[in-house]
């Protein structure tokens, strides 16, 4: 056993550091061996089970299964046991829904692996993302790239995993295993699948059956075929549409609702995702991406956590791009969420979710990047902590800035925020351009201390940036602050 392994009333020490939870008892390494890498990977056991082992600045275990028996590293990402798949590289977690008799790593490829529940994808910075709506019993990867697809879909991995259909029409691949050929991109790509999986009816053969023209109309929409629907995502980097085939979709009674919403006998659509919990009887749009039923509110086809009696939306931009709202109980914003923690990604799109500690009775919005209630500032609807809610107070908005401050600092909304050398408490804006604390004349255009100007004769002489002190008479011009002598 390693000798940084101590042992002491059935605990176990790793350099001098109590590992809690693990015992001494039935004590022992869980190795993967593979002559590729140099790295001695491993996993603790004890009597009571398998523990995930941190050896890093702060040494730490983590139970993970008491299956011992069945326990083994698939490679130095991953393990399992008779049930389930173990993240053992950034974090030591189960990953959930997962299924260790189908996980698979698909070797041509640095980043994917599936089961016959998710699509996962793993890097060293955003740990393993997983990916639910992917047809993985057809998934294969596009060579040694972040592409892959199922018969439908292609997904690219950057971070996040993200539908990309339009990279059908792109170069997917390296051309130069393709050979020389006169076929466009869309047509090598299909045939480079062809060759490599003729077994899979998917986009790329001559059977399948759900080929669409990619149309140029780059919006938000559903598509109808003679034989299928589509939703047609909008490509923000070209004029190609991005279409997703909904699947098992009942066509005579498919009814579109709006941009984002559609319904049919058996499901409510948002996009192509089924949306989940909807009742399809009482389910109706509110405005775009917001929508509910009998039971729940829904944003971009996601439930809502909130108080469905209570809630109501307090500020909207245009499409809802932004939306505030409240319940009896919380404010709410919608934002890019990450679902999960722990090394876990599940998800990433916009979500309406509560601000951790708000309270909606006090909640005041003074523009797009300021807010507060009794207990907190925000700044773009996340809670500030520098900022003091009892004292804080907006100033004023103009083009190029937005300017609040409390009892200590003065503020600016657009680029450091905190203004150095300004005492907040004293601070007291004179007009749109000037302000000043006991020490020091600021002005707001330029958003810099003027250290020549003589404070307690500083004052106002009109509302268009003009100003002077017992010596100098200053005038705002063109971005600048000039002076002359009196």
């Amino acid at each position: 056993m390693n000798e940084s392994f101590t042992f002491k009333n059935n605990k176990v020490y790793y350099s001098g550091i109590l590992l809690k939870g693990i015992s001494a008892e039935g004590f022992g390494k869980v190795s993967y061996s593979n002559n590729k890498s140099e790295q001695n990977i491993f996993c603790l056991k004890d009597v009571k089970g398998v523990w995930w082992f941190w050896p890093h600045n702060k040494p730490k275990v983590k139970f993970l299964t008491s299956d011992i028996d069945n326990f083994t590293f698939i490679n130095e990402n991953f393990a399992k046991d008779s049930k389930y798949v173990y993240l053992v590289a950034k974090d030591g977690c189960v990953i959930p829904n997962s299924d260790a008799e189908t996980f698979l790593v698909f070797e041509d490829t640095p980043y994917f692996s599936k089961d016959k529940n998710n699509l996962y994808a793993l890097d060293s910075i955003s740990g393993l993302f997983i990916y639910k709506y992917a047809d993985c019993e057809s998934l294969v990867p596009l060579g040694w790239n972040q592409f892959i697809t199922d018969k439908h879909n292609v997904y690219y991995y950057s971070n996040v995993i993200e539908l990309s259909n339009a990279s059908k029409h792109f170069e997917i691949f390296d051309q130069n295993i393709l050979g020389e050929s006169d076929l466009n991109n869309f047509e090598l790509n299909k045939k480079y699948l062809l060759e490599k999986y003729p077994h899979i009816v998917g986009w790329w053969h001559p059977d399948y059956e759900y080929n669409i023209e990619f149309p140029r109309l780059n919006q938000n929409c559903f598509y109808k075929t003679k034989t299928a629907i589509f939703y047609l995502h909008k490509n923000p980097y070209g004029e190609v549409a991005n279409p997703c085939l909904i699947e098992k979709v009942d066509f005579s009674s498919f009814e579109i609702l709006s941009h984002y919403y559609a319904k049919d006998k058996n499901h409510v659509y948002c996009q192509h995702r089924i949306v989940e919990h909807a009742n399809i009887a009482s389910f109706e749009v509110i405005n775009e991406n917001l929508a509910k039923d009998d039971h729940y509110i829904f944003f971009n086809g996601y439930m809502v956590d909130c108080d469905k009696a209570s809630f109501e939306v307090i500020q909207e931009e245009p499409n809802l791009s932004k939306i505030i709202a409240k319940d009896k109980n919380s404010i709410f914003t919608d934002k890019l969420t990450l679902f999960g923690n722990n090394g876990l990604r599940t998800g990433n799109d916009r979500t309406l979710s509560a601000i951790s500690k708000s309270d909606p009775s006090s909640f005041q919005i003074f523009s797009k990047l300021w807010a507060k209630d009794n207990k907190q500032v925000y700044f773009h609807y996340e809670p500030y902590r520098k900022a003091d809610a009892k004292s804080f107070e907006f100033l004023f908005s103009d083009s190029h800035d937005e300017w609040a401050k409390d009892h200590q600092f003065l503020f600016n909304g657009n680029g450091k925020r905190i203004v150095k050398n300004i005492d907040g408490a004293h601070f007291k804006m004179l007009n749109k351009f000037w302000g000043k604390d006991k020490k020091s004349v600021f002005n707001f255009k330029t958003g810099g201390i003027r250290s020549s100007i003589d404070v307690d004769t500083f004052r106002i002489t009109d509302d268009k940036g003009s100003a002077e002190d017992k010596n100098f008479v200053y005038v705002y011009r063109d971005g600048e602050v000039l002076k002359k002598k009196k």
